[in-house]
C-alpha cells in the first residue's frame, strides 16, 4: 500500500527505480506562483536527503529528473505521476492539479 494523499484512483508496481542523486527539475511553461513555489521547495527537500543542490528549471530536460507539465484549465485538479528509472514525470491539464501532483 502507498502512502500517498490523496489516494489515487489506479496504481501499477514495476521493476526498478529512480535515483534522485543527481537528478535535476524540469517544469515546462509554468508560471503559476504556487506550483513554482511548491517546485523549489522540492528541490530543496531532495537536496536536503541526497546532499547535494538539486537545480530548478525550464530548459529542455536531460539526465535524471523530475519533470513537471501543466496546461491552462484553471479548474483541473487531476494528474498524472508516473515513475521511471530516469525520469518522475506529473502531468496535468492545469497548475493547480500540477501543485498537487509535486
Amino acid at each position: 500500500m502507498l502512502n500517498i494523499i490523496p489516494t489515487p484512483r489506479y496504481t501499477e508496481k514495476r521493476d526498478g527505480a529512480f535515483s534522485l542523486s543527481s537528478s535535476r527539475v524540469f517544469c515546462s511553461s509554468i508560471e503559476h506562483k504556487g506550483v513554482l513555489l511548491a517546485l523549489s521547495a522540492l528541490c530543496e527537500e531532495i537536496g536536503r536527503v541526497v546532499g547535494e543542490y538539486i537545480p530548478l528549471s525550464s530548459a529542455a530536460p536531460f539526465g535524471r529528473a523530475v519533470i513537471v507539465r501543466a496546461g491552462d484549465n484553471e479548474e483541473c485538479e487531476e494528474y498524472t505521476l508516473t515513475v521511471g528509472e530516469n525520469e518522475i514525470l506529473i502531468e496535468s491539464d492545469g497548475a493547480r492539479g500540477a501543485f498537487y501532483g509535486v
